[in-house]
């Protein structure tokens, strides 16, 4: 079974190194996600927590479907695949650093406002009778 990927990343990267950057830029990935889905269920509704999941679903395959370098810099999810990354400084699609530090400022800012947005309400653990 043939498996195709990114011959650039076998130039710029040993093994390691490209394991354990698809690593973290899967972990802040997902952090963003729970993060934000956390934000938007706590500050909003569910339903609007299910809805933001859909859509940034739908997001990262308009990004990948259009091929623009521009729709991968709206698409944090996009950010997980190599192939919508910029690793060798020849296209226009975002590069490692901007990524990285793009996730780890959403990260925080999401954490934040979550924070601000729970730390006044009463925790509901079972409902009333």
């Amino acid at each position: 079974i043939p498996i195709a990927f990114n011959p650039v990343v076998i130039l710029e990267f040993s093994p390691m190194q490209a394991m354990a950057l698809q690593f973290l830029l899967c972990w802040l990935t997902c952090a963003m996600l729970g993060n934000l889905l956390f934000f938007i269920n706590a500050k909003i509704s569910r339903l609007a927590g299910v809805i933001t999941a859909i859509s940034l679903v739908l997001l990262q395959v308009a990004a990948e479907l259009s091929g623009g370098a521009t729709a991968a810099y709206f698409s944090p999810t996009s950010w997980i695949s190599f192939n919508m990354l910029n690793l060798d400084g020849t296209s226009g699609y975002p590069s490692v650093l901007f990524t990285i530090f793009a996730l780890l400022i959403l990260n925080g800012v999401l954490a934040w406002l979550s924070y601000l947005s729970v730390r006044k309400k009463d925790v509901e653990i079972l409902k009333p009778i």
